[in-house]
């Protein structure tokens, strides 16, 4: 199925939410308001301005336009603009949410060379979101993602590695990708790895730095589904320890969390997650 054909699916199961034309707040007009006529943009244009409609930027933020700018472009092949009009999609916002829509829409901006896409891709196989759940293709796509420097893709790919799912069990590997994701400041890194050297799990045991790395983690801010085992990961460790080594570790955790503040969060702006 081409994009055309998949995207004009999309439009005209969309068109009585998606409007027609496009408006931008300016001063141009007596009331403060200018319309914007897509058909008078380049598809890189139009792209452009969707992108500053979902993120609010200079505009009043309005997904329902974004999705109607990313659809246009998109028509005319643009990678991005797919990937982009999959990510509302898989969230919901400015269309109804369709995870086998924004699956549809990944596969096709990877195809035409969206590098973005193929962690959004790896996202849905290991979710089971609009396809199949296979964690042996989420990893066949989260690797050239991690390999990019995705922090996500680079801790989703080592747990994978850390607990053999979808590929063989290989501890190293997944201290490996968790040390890549924490140097840039990924939190949920942070306390796997930290686990690993609590428990000397394809690393040396190292109960200071697992310390450290699992109470920076707790200060950055992790998930609420990981805190639960954070917290009882870093009880076992405190008493183990004892008063003279925590203080250690917190001496060190400090290092770890100016460390990891001075770099720019880890997070990928296009992608579900």
């Amino acid at each position: 199925m081409n994009a055309q054909t998949v995207i004009g699916a999309l439009l005209a199961l969309g068109m009585s939410f998606m409007p027609t034309e496009l408006s931008a707040a300016t001063s141009a007009t007596a009331d403060g308001e200018q319309e914007v006529v897509v058909v008078d943009m380049t598809p890189q244009e139009i792209f452009e301005f969707g992108t500053k409609l979902e993120e609010g930027s200079g505009v009043p933020r309005d997904y329902e336009q974004a999705a109607f700018c990313y659809a246009r472009a998109a028509e005319s092949g643009h990678a991005e603009a797919m990937n982009r009009l999959g990510i509302l999609y898989a969230t919901g916002r400015g269309v109804p949410q369709n995870q086998v829509a924004a699956f549809a829409l990944y596969r096709l901006a990877a195809e035409r060379g969206s590098l973005s896409s193929a962690r959004n891709i790896a996202i849905a196989y290991f979710h089971g979101l609009g396809v199949r759940q296979s964690y042996s293709d989420a990893a066949k796509w989260l690797e050239p993602a991690a390999a990019r420097g995705d922090a996500d893709a680079q801790y989703k790919l080592g747990t994978l590695f850390n607990e053999g799912l979808g590929v063989t069990k290989d501890p190293r590997k997944a201290v490996e990708l968790f040390q890549l994701a924490a140097g840039q400041g990924y939190a949920p890194a942070m306390v796997n790895l930290g686990s690993l050297h609590a428990h000397g799990n394809g690393v040396p045991r190292d109960d200071v730095r697992a310390y450290a790395l699992i109470v920076t983690a707790i200060e950055m801010g992790i998930p609420e589904d990981m805190r639960g085992v954070a917290l009882y990961e870093l009880g076992a460790l405190s008493e183990r320890l004892g008063e003279k080594r925590v203080a250690k570790a917190e001496k060190l955790a400090d290092e770890i969390y100016t460390a990891a503040t001075q770099v720019e969060p880890a997070r990928n702006r296009t992608s579900t997650e």
